[in-house]
């Protein structure tokens, strides 16, 4: 088994566009596992070569859980990112 950390999230009360992929990509995240993030979101996390993975819904555990199952996969914008709103 992996082993897992906590790291509190800087931008938790706000952000600018790229920060928190930058900062992902600092700690060395391979995959970063969402509920949901627009198109933006996702090309600045693959540009910095971490995975995109987004519909995660329930408690962290649920969620990676999904992932290492094959249930999670894929990473889509949100509805509103694809309407351009």
């Amino acid at each position: 088994m992996r082993a897992v950390s906590q790291v509190a999230n800087p931008f938790a009360d706000g952000h600018e566009p790229g920060q928190v992929p930058h900062f992902m990509a600092s700690q060395n995240v391979q995959v970063m596992v969402s509920g949901g993030m627009g198109w933006r979101a996702i090309a600045a996390f693959e540009q910095l070569g971490v995975q995109a993975v987004t519909g995660a819904a329930g408690s962290v555990r649920e969620a990676l859980e999904s992932y290492l199952t094959g249930n999670l996969q894929g990473g889509d914008p949100c509805l509103e990112s694809r309407h351009g709103d």
